[in-house]
């Protein structure tokens, strides 16, 4: 089985028809392999014809998240905070609008909303950041603070990134991807650019509403001790260094 959704729409026009799978979360972890399980759930939608494309989107406050962009192995975030400042401007829903203004305030304030934070998935950030520290400095892994168990997307700050683009390592999904953002349906233009260049592990590929170039690398988990992953953390490293290297001689 693969559970239940808190929350699901359905958005539809004449030509397509889009689900979003939401999961809300006040402080409790997210359960093992839960975002696989919505992944899994949005794929038999589009699979069953049902809808013509699925997103699956977690609801949580800003500290649940850490210090991270990551979306903790969902296709999007979204924070209560942000939840919030879309109501206070929202000027069109009488009562409403203060109802549910007070009660995200109320909330936020009474501090229920902390990142939960897992020894494990801590120690094996620390690990990695300095394994990345010592042998592709030139990535710019930030040093990691207190991390939760489900915090499992890496990214890098390399200089020279412009905006929209990402580089990352997507541990449990043995991924590491160069990530253009909301270029999911336009993997294209992504070809025409890169192809030329792109090693023979190297491809294009979609990864939900955005494009990338991916290099599979061994998969990890991240409750496992670091010592078994070592092998595969430098691996990612070693692909996070070509894609950059990629990057580079392609955007001047």
């Amino acid at each position: 089985m693969n559970g239940e959704s808190d929350l699901e729409l359905e958005l539809r026009s004449e030509s397509a028809a889009v689900k979003v799978l939401i999961e809300n979360k006040v402080d409790a972890p997210l359960q093992p392999f839960q975002a696989s399980r919505y992944h899994d759930r949005a794929a038999a939608y589009v699979r069953q014809g049902r809808c013509t494309a699925a997103w699956t989107v977690l609801v949580a406050p800003t500290a649940y998240f850490g210090d991270s962009e990551d979306c903790l192995g969902f296709d999007c975030r979204v924070t209560y905070e942000a939840i919030l400042a879309w109501f206070e401007q929202a000027s069109t829903l009488g009562a409403r609008q203060l109802c549910k203004v007070v009660l995200l305030r109320e909330a936020l304030e009474h501090g229920r909303w902390t990142m939960v934070p897992d020894k494990a998935a801590t120690e094996f950030w620390r690990l990695y950041w300095e394994r990345a520290s010592t042998i592709a400095p030139d990535l710019r892994m930030p040093e990691p603070k207190d991390r939760p168990a489900t915090s499992s997307f890496i990214f890098f700050r390399p200089f020279g990134l412009a905006p929209g683009v990402s580089l990352l390592h997507k541990l449990p999904y043995g991924n590491v991807d160069l990530q253009f953002a909301r270029m999911g349906d336009r993997l294209v233009e992504i070809t025409q650019r890169y192809g030329g260049h792109l090693d023979s592990d190297m491809r294009v590929d979609q990864a939900t509403r955005s494009g990338v170039v991916r290099i599979t690398v061994p998969r990890i988990d991240m409750g496992a001790p670091f010592v078994t992953s070592k092998a595969a953390v430098e691996a990612g490293i070693r692909a996070a260094t070509r894609l950059l290297a990629l990057y580079k001689r392609v955007v001047p």
